[in-house]
């Protein structure tokens, strides 16, 4: 079971109402997924605070009217899929329980008195920012290594454990990475020339996605270390903001408040090693010969195998300049 197929379940999860069958897929799913299981808890609370809050009502004549506006304020706002597929998670929820009915009847005084917009104003949780890091097929964003962003730009489309990165300091290199194999693909652009490489060890971890960085750093947070900041602009975009620290690295991501997307990733792991990612596009559709280790037709294959074994970051950069003059 999937992510996508998880989320349609859950409020029937919840509610007890799930075949066996259903029910053991769900429950194993959200035993392997951070996000499902966060998104699961935020339905856990808002059943239990409509069933509190219900308790204390009596029925209402306005429950019907109450129910349309809450779906129409819902509509009007979350306009990605996703969000879209909340709004129906949260009206199940309540016409499933008769005191979340009462409660969400009750709430039309409420609304009379200071207006739909702030008490239903959408809210960005951290489930859904992180949930296109952790399960995006495709992934495309610019890296910049380093706190200074006026230096060297990486361009990455990253398709499943393979990528292909571009760099603005050499535009006549591109490197192609199987990050499960730890080999490289180095091909020069202009003299259309290929060659293979090893990048076992040190330097393969140094040059594995860094999507796979920021996925462990996410995974290892745990409940409490994750905080939201308020609303900041940041490249030119409003966004929410959340810092999640753990014991050895640190990321903050800031997100579109209407979608929930990444807009910008930092990242930063001991007190050395820091990066940023942005320009983000989520399962982008890509050609997957881009990321193909097989040399491109129209290249000419070099006979010696580049030797970066034992190469540092400086003599990798330099190795592979060296090849393309």
């Amino acid at each position: 079971m999937n992510c996508t197929e998880c989320k349609e379940l859950l409020v029937e999860h919840i509610e007890g109402l799930l075949d066996t069958t259903q029910e053991k897929a769900v429950a194993e799913h959200l035993a392997d997924c951070q996000a499902c299981r966060t998104e699961a808890d935020t339905l856990r609370g808002l059943q239990d605070r409509l069933t509190k809050n219900g308790k204390a009502v009596e029925q209402s004549d306005l429950e019907s009217d109450v129910m349309n506006l809450i779906v129409r304020e819902q509509k009007t706002r979350l306009h990605a899929a996703e969000k879209a597929a909340e709004s129906l998670k949260i009206r199940r929820m309540i016409m499933k329980s008769r005191y979340a009915k009462i409660a969400a009847a009750a709430v039309i005084i409420i609304v009379a008195a200071i207006g739909i917009n702030s008490v239903f104003a959408p809210s960005v949780t951290w489930a859904q920012v992180i949930e296109p890091i952790l399960n995006a097929r495709t992934m495309v964003f610019d890296l910049v290594l380093g706190a200074d962003e006026s230096g060297m730009v990486s361009h990455e489309i990253v398709v499943g454990s393979r990528l292909r990165r571009t760099m603005s300091n050499m535009p006549n290199m591109t490197m192609i990475i199987d990050t499960d194999n730890e080999k490289l693909l180095a091909l020069d652009t202009e003299a259309k020339t290929a060659a293979y490489a090893d990048i076992a060890g040190d330097l393969g971890d140094r040059h594995r996605s860094f999507v796979k960085f920021v996925r462990q750093i996410i995974s290892q947070l745990q409940e409490g270390q994750v905080e939201q900041l308020d609303e900041q602009v940041i490249d030119g975009q409003k966004a929410v903001v959340f810092v999640g620290k753990g014991r050895n690295e640190a990321v903050t991501i800031w997100a579109d408040p209407e979608t929930a997307l990444p807009i910008r990733i930092e990242a930063q792991i001991g007190q050395e090693f820091s990066f940023t990612m942005k320009n983000f596009e989520f399962n982008a559709d890509v050609d997957e010969s881009l990321v193909s280790m097989n040399v491109p037709d129209g290249y000419t294959l070099e006979e010696k195998a580049l030797d970066l074994g034992n190469a540092s970051e400086e003599d990798f950069v330099e190795s592979l300049r060296i090849w393309a003059e």
